[in-house]
């Protein structure tokens, strides 16, 4: 086991190795060829989230976060008879509150015609394998307040809300005029 440094290429290699396999479904980490399907995949999760208009993902850039020397995303999919039908994006974070790295999932999408077949699940298990292999004690991601199935699920899962905390951003215009503050030594 990792200590608290997950290191990419070890986590890489990790979620290679343990692939999930029943008589039909197998849980891999992607590949560089996948990453047009997950990127459609992404695209009909913003769709059905109503958020088409914010999802700015590309497959470049897809591409150039996930593979190469120091990935900075890690997908893992869901196959089903060679058809990926599910998928689990995820990256790395620090906690000061638990001096540990943790698992932050950004997107558990499963296409609507092969859900409640215990595909989602099966990725977020894979997920905790691949968590608990590099170290990291926990994961966490964020999920709309009126997506009560999800919240179901995840609830499911052992999973409780962390109802003290609530997710902040500071995006466009505004990240500009905060930069604009910045009387500091110049950041590059």
């Amino acid at each position: 086991m990792l200590g608290v440094e997950c290191r990419r290429t070890e986590v890489s290699a990790m979620a290679n190795s343990s692939r999930v396999e029943t008589s039909q479904l197998t849980i891999r980490a992607w590949r560089e060829q996948d990453v047009s399907t997950v990127y459609t995949m992404l695209r009909e999760a913003a769709i059905v989230q109503h958020g088409e208009d914010d999802f700015c993902a590309d497959p470049s850039t897809l591409s150039q976060d996930g593979f190469g020397s120091n990935p900075r995303v890690h997908c893992l999919v869901a196959e089903l008879r060679k058809e990926i039908v599910g998928i689990l994006l995820y990256f790395f974070l620090y906690s000061t509150w638990t001096s540990r790295t943790g698992l932050y999932v950004e997107d558990l999408y499963v296409r609507p015609d092969h859900r409640r077949q215990g595909i989602a699940r099966a990725l977020m298990s894979a997920a905790a394998t691949v968590a608990l292999n590099a170290g990291c004690p926990y994961i966490q991601w964020a999920i709309l307040r009126n997506n009560s199935p999800a919240q179901r699920f995840y609830q499911s899962l052992g999973a409780v809300a962390l109802s003290e905390w609530s997710l902040m951003r500071i995006s466009g215009q505004q990240l500009e005029q905060l930069r604009a503050h910045n009387r500091a030594e110049r950041i590059s």
